[in-house]
């Protein structure tokens, strides 16, 4: 074979890159058009006015993302398509990273295309994370535009809750995670979501629609595991991001064990159990998450998703919690004086252990295997524990146990029903009705991924350079979701 036939082959194993569709950008212009036609009809109603920081900021940013990687892409923009004096504006603000570029290298594209993540993948993720926080958002004003009484009356509750939680860590203070105050706007949604959004200051969190009974709102106790989701990704121990300082720490731990880099996996997960338990000083909490494993299919008890810990192990983490709880305050052991917590948590595994030899759905652990995670994964709950117990007011946990303890004692039969507790919740979520309503005090961020754009400047730019922009810390590669299309939302406590 000669050498010019050598060449060939290998240009010929060269993957080969879809070249970009240039109606993304008409795509995007429909979409700020929307956004746009929103933001307009928010100005004419005082409490819908709160709202448009947040759509303006969405904006903003959605504007560089995609104009950055479109230009980048070599798409190309048509003088008619730019209508307004801010599109041009917005379209100019990332030309500029380029402009010189362009100008040298005519017909050449400033991002180098990458075979596995090509440009029209990129697009699509950047446009669907756009559109899912636009839905989102306006799924938070339409609810609170045209919401009956009730609803109005749940949503308000979900807000002052969440907001009470994170008003908690909160602050100037060295041990504070939350250095500026952020927003919690709760809407209805199928199940428990939060989008973790990277352009402004909100917890913009979905709610179940089955929370919004008088004297039925148990399932808002999800609030607390969804508003970790937020701790973990913008709070700080000593400067240093919080999900940074914690990733680091178990990694260094956990080197090499292929068993630990499943259970890594899972670390944002656990997190938010973690925190949602602790911070929300609500058994209920506890005893909501026991009663959903139960929900979900059998055959999937031990399917590994990837980012949630599965559900026969889940119940441990929730337990470790509250043990890790009492050994803190020296207390009695909460289950000694809840017993239908005990009756629950062995009925359920009771059920795992029943269900252990059916037929698994592909990608489950073995459940041997899985019992062999128990040490490891209590290590990884006592090490997120000792993580945010300096910001954690854990001392209020010690009225919760001496009121069920106290509660128990009063009764003949030594039990506390379930409905107690959650009622215990209702109480709680009542006492706040005589707050002050709440205002959206919603700050615009800063874009921070606008710096490092302007330090690239050898061309083209290769994707181990581009790459973290375009993910934007997992908005757009995952958004709010968790999986590569998704959000932060899954079936019944796959929160």
């Amino acid at each position: 074979m000669s050498p010019a036939s050598n060449t060939n082959d290998s240009s010929s194993s060269q993957p080969k890159v879809v070249p970009l569709d240039p109606f993304w950008l008409k795509r995007w212009l429909s979409l700020r058009t929307s956004i746009e036609g929103v933001n307009e009809e928010c100005s004419h109603n005082k409490t819908l006015s709160q709202f448009i920081p947040l759509l303006e900021a969405l904006r903003s940013f959605g504007a560089n993302h995609f104009y950055y990687f479109f230009l980048g892409f070599g798409g190309p923009v048509v003088n008619d398509e730019i209508d307004s004096d801010q599109i041009e504006a917005e379209y100019i603000n990332q030309l500029d990273f380029f402009r010189d570029f362009l100008q040298q290298s005519p017909g050449d594209v400033p991002l180098k295309p990458e075979p596995q993540y090509p440009p029209n993948y990129v697009m699509r993720n950047i446009i669907d994370q756009i559109s899912r926080d636009f839905d989102s958002i306006q799924r938070a004003i339409r609810q609170r535009q045209f919401a009956n009484d009730l609803e109005s009356l749940t949503l308000q509750l979900a807000d002052k809750w969440g907001q009470s939680i994170l008003e908690e860590i909160t602050g100037k203070d060295a041990n504070k995670p939350l250095k500026e105050k952020a927003t919690v706007i709760a809407y209805f949604n199928s199940s428990p979501r939060i989008n973790i959004i990277p352009y402004a200051n909100v917890a913009l969190i979905g709610i179940p629609y089955t929370a919004n009974l008088a004297d039925g709102r148990r399932d808002l106790l999800v609030i607390p595991h969804e508003l970790g989701h937020y701790v973990f990704h913008f709070g700080k121990i000593n400067g240093t991001p919080l999900e940074e300082a914690i990733n680091k720490k178990l990694n260094d731990d956990n080197q090499g064990n292929k068993q630990n880099s499943i259970i890594l996996n899972w670390t944002e997960e656990i997190f938010a159990d973690v925190f949602g338990i602790s911070a929300s000083r609500e058994i209920g909490t506890v005893t909501l998450a026991l009663s959903m494993i139960a929900d979900n299919l059998p055959s999937q008890i031990y399917l590994d998703r990837g980012i949630h810990p599965i559900d026969a192990l889940r119940i441990k983490i929730y337990l470790k919690t509250i043990d890790k709880i009492e050994e803190e305050l020296c207390l009695p052991p909460i289950n000694a004086s809840l017993p239908e917590v005990v009756l629950l948590s062995q009925q359920i595994r009771a059920y795992i252990e029943d269900k252990k030899n059916i037929i698994r759905t592909r990608g489950s652990i073995h459940a041997d295997i899985a019992e062999d995670f128990t040490a490891n994964l209590d290590k990884l709950v006592e090490e997120i524990f000792e993580t945010i117990l300096p910001f954690i007011d854990i001392d209020n946990w010690e009225t919760v146990a001496t009121g069920h303890s106290q509660q128990v004692n009063s009764q003949t039969s030594n039990e506390v029903k379930l409905e107690e507790l959650y009622e215990n919740f209702q109480t709680r979520l009542r006492s706040l009705l005589g707050e002050p309503d709440l205002t959206y005090e919603i700050n615009i961020c800063a874009d921070r991924y606008e710096p490092n754009k302007g330090k690239m400047t050898e061309f083209p730019i290769g994707y181990d350079k581009w790459k973290r922009i375009f993910e934007a810390d997992g908005w757009a590669i995952r958004g709010p979701e968790g999986r590569p299309t998704g959000d932060w939302e899954g079936r019944s406590f796959h929160l």
